[in-house]
């Protein structure tokens, strides 16, 4: 994706920051909402407009987040992610084979088009979903509940 830049805006500054400081992956609600705790006239073309502009400038990247919903976060070496299918975490896969699988297909003279990134996305559940399913039996044997 080509980096355009464009001109500095606190209303872009401070939907960065929040992602930035959130450490999370944010929808564009979610940012919105966090934003008019800032901002408290700030509209949601406005957060939207500039989640845009700071994707263009390959400071931020969206990807599709739990329910279809597409979730922000502050653009980094490549990695995977893992949604949890019961609390909707999203964990960050950093795997230093991400950045190989993007190289390895886009230099294969086999493929007639141009990659600009890899992504994939592992379903399941995370381990503080799973413990909190684990019971013991009278025999203290751990038993997966549904």
């Amino acid at each position: 994706m080509q980096e355009r830049k464009h001109r500095f805006s606190p209303q872009r500054d401070l939907v960065y920051r929040l992602i930035s400081d959130s450490g999370e992956h944010l929808s564009a609600e979610s940012i919105f909402e966090l934003a008019r705790k800032k901002i408290p006239k700030i509209s949601f073309a406005t957060v939207y407009r500039n989640l845009s502009q700071l994707e263009d400038e390959a400071k931020i990247m969206k990807t599709e987040g739990p329910q279809k919903v597409m979730v922000y976060e502050v653009a980094s070496e490549p990695h995977h992610h893992f949604i949890c299918e019961q609390c909707h975490h999203i964990e960050n896969l950093k795997n230093p084979t991400a950045a190989f699988c993007h190289s390895c297909i886009s230099t294969s003279s086999e493929v007639p088009f141009v990659i600009r990134t890899v992504a994939m996305t592992l379903y399941g559940i995370c381990k503080n979903c799973l413990a909190a399913r684990i019971t013991k039996n009278a025999k203290g044997l751990a038993i997966l509940q549904n």
